[in-house]
């Protein structure tokens, strides 16, 4: 009876189990658009809040250098109790006695010159900070150039998956006219034979393109930083308008504004700058420094006479003080500082000078992957129409035996492949835009053309 009873409350049970767990399947999905996975990227990208933790790092290095302009405050107190025996004349014996102490102290110290070293150190950290942000605002460009590229090699996939459904169901169409042919006499037994090869080529087709439209989802969950059990539904974007937008915007040539705004560019010429407060900074060991003090205390004695309010004032105590120091020989530290630092900033000065001839160069290469894209398109338009022609006449030719199975198929292949090309040049060409506008510098401004 009661294994009955458990049999009836489970089988309520399961309806509530599974409603929960399609609910939070559910709760697994995302829907993404080019935009929505930019922002997300931008949101939780792991190396740029990496990035974002160092500028957070940077800013408490300028936050202490500041500091260093501050006064120095230190209080100290101290108790002690000892013993002690001592010959007493009364008793003509040693007696023992104890005794206590309490000290209170406040100290105060000031750097007032040190041959402008804290200026120069204050000013150099305030110089990588402004580094450290151009270097964030370039990481930013980076995620949204990634998660763009990958998101369309995501959607360039879905496109490619309808051809080959496309190319899977001619096949199987092509599959029933040929074995209607064999049986009626009119093609020989191999054409059936081919066509089936064929017919399954184009389903391991189709699963490649499924599964390389799996993985380049992966891809793109992991630039966003959501885990990969979530199912991704991703929607393509109008293609011809994107293309026009972001051609609009691409200039004819745009070295110069990259030279001038690209922001690992301006964050390795705030370096240099920083590396030159480095010298200043260096050659504070040739001059004198000054600084003050001040000080006060008291202190208690439990063998004293007076009671402990009485000796905290009597024993009062306080000193203000300056000290000037110049250091006669230092064992050469401060000219071989000076002369590393002149290293550090030739290292910097090299650097920026091999980062604009590597800015140059990218941006002329984008123009030029950019142009060839162009063509591309062109040329794949024009071999998608004459594919497509192509085919239909044979394919009216094979049904009134005036081809062979073997053209038919090479002239299905060509026109496969050229739907492929064409697939491929339009999102290469959107790609390598994109591209320009991130070598450039731009492509942070041009976010309103990704929505």
């Amino acid at each position: 009876m009661m294994k009955r009873w458990f049999v009836v409350g489970v089988c309520a049970l399961l309806p509530c189990a599974c409603a929960a767990a399609g609910s939070a399947r559910a709760a697994e999905k995302m829907t993404v658009t080019l935009k929505g996975a930019i922002d997300t990227a931008l949101k939780a990208n792991i190396a740029l809040r990496e990035a974002a933790s160092l500028t957070e790092s940077q800013e408490i290095s300028v936050a202490a250098t500041r500091n260093d302009f501050l006064p120095s405050v230190g209080f100290s107190a101290g108790t002690s109790r000892s013993y002690s025996k001592q010959y007493s004349d009364v008793t003509e014996s040693f007696e023992g006695t104890y005794s206590g102490s309490t000290s209170f102290s406040l100290s105060s110290g000031l750097e007032l010159f040190s041959g402008f070293k804290r200026t120069a150190s204050l000013r150099q950290a305030q110089l990588r900070l402004e580094a450290q942000r151009s270097a964030y605002a370039r990481s930013r460009e980076d995620v949204v150039f990634e998660t763009a590229q990958q998101f369309l090699l995501v959607v360039a996939e879905q496109d490619l998956i309808k051809v080959y459904e496309e190319n899977l169901e001619s096949q199987r169409r092509q599959l029933d006219q040929i074995d209607a042919y064999c049986k009626s006499g009119k093609r020989p037994v191999v054409d059936l034979y081919q066509q089936q090869a064929s017919v399954a080529e184009a389903e391991s087709n189709l699963l490649g393109a499924r599964r390389d439209y799996d993985l380049g989802k992966l891809e793109l969950l992991q630039i966003m930083a959501v885990a990969p059990e979530v199912e991704c539904d991703v929607v393509a974007p109008d293609m011809e308008a994107m293309i026009a937008a972001v051609s609009s915007f691409v200039d004819v040539d745009p070295t110069k504004e990259a030279l001038s705004s690209r922001a690992d560019l301006v964050a390795q010429r705030l370096q240099m700058e920083a590396a030159k407060k480095q010298i200043t900074a260096s050659r504070s060991g040739y001059w004198p420094s000054l600084s003050l003090s001040a000080g006060l205390g008291t202190s208690y004695r439990g063998s004293a006479t007076y009671d402990f309010s009485d000796q905290l004032d009597n024993n009062m105590n306080a000193s203000v003080g300056l000290s000037l120091s110049f250091s006669i020989f230092d064992r050469m530290a401060t000219r071989n500082n000076v002369a590393q630092a002149r290293i550090g900033l030739r290292q910097e000065q090299l650097g920026a000078e091999k980062l604009e001839l590597q800015v140059k160069i990218e941006v002329q290469q984008a123009l030029r992957d950019r142009e060839t894209a162009q063509k591309a398109v062109e040329v794949a338009q024009a071999q998608s129409r004459y594919s497509e022609q192509a085919l239909k006449s044979m394919e009216e030719r094979y049904k009134v035996n005036a081809s062979t199975f073997v053209e038919l198929m090479q002239t299905r292949a060509s026109a496969l492949q050229s739907s492929y090309n064409l697939i491929k040049a339009r999102y290469d060409l959107l790609i390598k835009g994109i591209a320009v506008l991130y070598y450039s510098g731009t492509i942070e401004r041009a976010m309103p053309l990704l929505d």
